[in-house]
């Protein structure tokens, strides 16, 4: 089993910094609860474990059904 640490919590998010034209990934993690800089190995009251989220609704699928028909429409004119 898993320890609830930042290391498998949802809210963790590794920390980016920009150089020239592109990002590297620096040491830091961030906690977007908190909003905070945190040590990824400490224990956490906010914890909230990692998981799939799908979206399954009738307003995603009509979105997707109109994206396509304009797919079709165009590849129809080339």
């Amino acid at each position: 089993m898993k320890a609830d640490t930042c290391f498998n919590c949802s809210y963790c998010r590794r920390m980016y910094r920009r150089l020239w034209y592109r990002y590297i990934r620096i040491q830091g993690f961030y906690c977007t609860r908190s909003k905070e800089m945190i040590d990824r190995k400490t224990p956490c009251e906010k914890y909230k474990p990692r998981g799939e989220e799908y979206d399954l609704s009738d307003e995603r699928f009509e979105k997707v059904e109109n994206d396509i028909r304009a797919m079709l429409e165009y590849f129809k004119k080339e």
